[in-house]
């Protein structure tokens, strides 16, 4: 990229008219920064504050910004507000998730709340990682593969959970082409099937049902015993 500078708006354009780019999604800077810190009602404030700021860039300049609002996980109750607001006053084009928020990834049944609700706008759903829910390793800054991990960790999470299948309206956007998801996807389907081999293992066959299972492979397997 050519030599970076800063316009008008404080932004810095980093040459990416000459690069083709005409258009800026803008959300609290990469990676997304939490707004919540353990208290829900500060949390609350802190995002709306950055997405009203983020909203008067783009009114300011809507040819060239866009907005992705910053919402207040854990907190679903109130991201849940901060998202209708920001799509219907701010009119934001969607809304950014962290990957994993106080250890949680968004496959989490307490997150299913908000799901519904983006489920039923419709809305477009950037995920974002940040730092892993654990000690990183000494010497490997998080942003070599720790992000590509939390990233895949939650897309994990969204489809073994049926969260992926359930809300199926919500168009998710994941950083970095997907962490790692690309490169285990066959890892990711086999673990789908071993869940659902587990799930029908749980549900009690009836007798006469088994038997003739058991029967029918025992047939295949030995043909001549048959």
């Amino acid at each position: 990229m050519p030599a970076s500078c800063t316009d008008s708006t404080g932004y810095r354009t980093d040459g990416t008219r000459s690069a083709g780019i005409i258009r800026r999604l803008v959300y609290a800077r990469g990676p997304p920064r939490p707004v919540h810190l353990g208290n829900d009602a500060e949390a609350r404030k802190w995002a709306r504050d950055v997405n009203e700021y983020a909203a008067d860039l783009v009114r300011a300049d809507p040819d060239r910004f866009g907005l992705f609002a910053t919402l207040t996980l854990p907190d679903v109750e109130g991201a849940i507000a901060e998202a209708e607001y920001a799509l219907d006053t701010l009119h934001a084009d969607g809304v950014v998730l962290l990957a994993s928020n106080a250890g949680r990834y968004l496959g989490d049944p307490g997150f299913a709340p908000l799901l519904a609700y983006l489920h039923s706008r419709q809305a477009i759903v950037f995920v974002h990682p940040g730092d892993l829910p654990g000690d990183p390793v000494p010497g490997i800054p998080s942003f070599t593969a720790d992000f590509l991990l939390d990233t895949t960790r939650t897309a994990i999470s969204l489809i073994l959970s049926g969260a992926m299948k359930e809300y199926d309206r919500i168009k998710f956007i994941l950083a970095h082409a997907g962490g790692f998801v690309p490169y285990i996807a066959y890892r990711i389907l086999l673990t789908m099937v071993s869940q659902e081999n587990k799930a029908r293992q749980r549900t009690p066959l009836q007798a006469a049902t088994r038997q003739a299972i058991e029967r029918a492979n025992a047939e295949k397997l030995f043909p001549r015993l048959a």
